[in-house]
Parts: structure tokens; sequence; C-alpha cells
């Protein structure tokens, strides 16, 4: 998206975290009409819900268009327009759009390490204490790995 010369008329926004909401706004301030696209029951799912429930108001009063419940299942092109398909409670929904920004997020890449035999809990993060030490005090986990969110600004702190 940084390398975008014009603002595209039409955005799909995949993914309703803080990042994707955060440049939903972004270009829907420039200009474009964009589209967020949320598999979830509601945008910024990590936030309270009067949070997501705000932040839903004011992007739909900005003309943001804001679908939750939407999973994107494919991309086509239909009698020459791009058009991303998503499943709505079992209904296939099409939306037009002439540029996507993916921003679904990211898992850790915790397998392989042994973490496992040694009982280390890794779902999507590794789990650490405030020092970043894993169950074992000589065993630590920084960075992306070690969540719960992973931004630049929050693996530098």
């Amino acid at each position: 998206m940084w390398n975008l010369r014009e603002l595209p008329q039409r955005l799909v926004v995949l993914g309703g975290g803080p990042i994707g909401s955060e440049l939903t706004q972004t270009f829907a301030r420039l200009g474009a009409q964009v589209t967020q696209v949320e598999m979830a029951p509601r945008i910024l799912i990590r936030e309270d819900p009067e949070v997501s429930a705000l932040v839903t108001q004011r992007f739909q009063q900005e003309g943001i268009q804001v679908l939750v419940n939407h999973k994107a299942q494919q991309f086509r092109i239909e009698k020459g327009e791009k058009m991303l398909i998503a499943d709505h409670q079992g209904q296939a929904v099409r939306i037009p759009f002439d540029a996507v920004l993916v921003a679904v997020g990211r898992v850790a890449n915790t397998r392989g390490y042994g973490l496992e035999a040694l009982g280390i809990p890794a779902a999507r993060t590794i789990e650490t204490n405030a020092y970043l030490q894993t169950l074992y005090p000589n065993i630590y986990a920084a960075g992306d790995v070690a969540g719960p969110y992973q931004f630049t600004h929050t693996a530098a702190h």
C-alpha cells in the first residue's frame, strides 16, 4: 500500500484488528470508498464490546462499510470487475473492489523448537511473565513470539 501512486476508488480491507481498523479509517479519510471485512462477530475483537461498537458506529458515520461475520473465500474477476466472494451465514456475498489490503494478523512460529516436550504453553504465542521468562527461568521468549500483540512498538518495549 505504501507504493500506491493513486488512491484506489474502492478499497477492501480484510481484517478488523487494530492495524486493519487504523488503515480502514486512514484510507476512508483520504477519500477512498472503504469496505472492512472481518470474520469475527465484531471488529477489534480483543477490545471491550463497547469499544468495538463505538468504533463501528464512527466508521459508519464516516461512510465506511463494516461487514462482520464475513469470511473471505476467494477473489475473482467477474465481467471485468475485481470481486471478493465472502461467506456470510452460508450465503455468498460479492464485494467489488479496486484494491485490497490484507491485515488479518500473524501467528508466531513456535513449532519445531521442542517447546511441547518441555511443557511450555505455545498456542498463538509463548506464555511469559513480566521478565519474558517462560515456565523455565533460563528460557526466554521476546518479540512477536511472546505476544499478545505483534506490533513493532510492542516488541521494542
